[in-house]
């Protein structure tokens, strides 16, 4: 993942296709354990239908504004410290420390965007 701040309110951030298949499994996990669409949208801050039309933006156009970055923060922090996953590296397809630097990634990319403000 290389990520380019622009402004203040846009980053580019490159990912991997095997990065973006980490979001998608991600957001399918956090799906599968909040069932309901109000206590996705209370926890993540955007709805379920808002997450994958962002997610499926991700592999064409790398350019995301803060709003986007603190959704993708959002999922990583209720995986790595919200919700339990059973065999989290088998569901995810990383280990919880690695998905934890990517969280700390995306907290300080976030931080670096309001500093510019």
């Amino acid at each position: 993942m290389e990520i380019t701040i622009i402004d203040d309110s846009q980053a580019n951030i490159e990912l991997t296709d095997l990065e973006i298949k980490l979001i998608e499994n991600i957001f399918n996990a956090i799906q599968k354990y909040l069932d309901h669409e109000p206590e996705f949208q209370t926890r993540i801050g955007i709805s379920c239908a808002e997450a994958q039309r962002l997610i499926a933006s991700l592999s064409n156009n790398g350019i995301v504004d803060l709003a986007e970055v603190s959704f993708i923060n959002n999922i990583f922090n209720e995986v790595c410290n919200g919700i339990s996953i059973r065999n989290f590296e088998e569901v995810i397809g990383i280990p919880k420390v690695e998905a934890k630097s990517y969280l700390r990634a995306f907290n300080k990319l976030i931080n670096q965007m309001r500093d510019r403000e």
